[in-house]
């Protein structure tokens, strides 16, 4: 739903309508594109370099990792950036991810609050919210 929102805004001001979901996790982090509410971009990457393990290196790597991913999406996918976009960060690497975001140009919409989709326990922290994030992504694709 709020895909279908932040693409309905977008598209009220004369633009196309696309939209993102940046997920970053502890190990990985992941970029999906939505085009007219169906995928047309997806990346993973995964963190292995010792260079992607303290904060510094992390924002390095997944500032790279976002500009060549969004560099293909505005050239050969003819997408346009600024891209709104959702973002769930788990990462305790990423702190400062906002300038991040709004340097490869991701316009960030909204962080996704997992705990007011589902019933959480008091204290679960952000490591179950982590946890739950694919299995709720999944299950919201379902349900449409």
């Amino acid at each position: 739903r709020e895909l279908d929102r932040i693409a309905s805004e977008t598209a009220s001001v004369g633009r196309r309508v696309d939209a993102a979901i940046l997920n970053c996790e502890p190990d990985y982090s992941t970029l999906a594109v939505f085009r007219g509410g169906g995928p047309t971009f997806f990346r993973c990457k995964i963190y292995r370099e010792v260079e992607d393990q303290v904060p510094s290196g992390r924002l390095r790597v997944l500032k790279r990792e976002l500009s060549t991913s969004l560099s293909y999406y505005s050239e050969k996918l003819e997408g346009q950036l600024p891209l709104p976009a959702l973002s769930c960060n788990s990462d305790p690497q990423a702190v400062g991810i906002e300038q991040v975001l709004a340097d490869v140009g991701l316009s960030p919409a909204a962080e996704i609050d997992i705990s007011r989709l589902v019933g959480m326990p008091a204290g679960a922290g952000d490591a179950l919210e982590a946890r739950l994030a694919p299995a709720l992504g999944i299950t919201a694709g379902r349900m449409r």
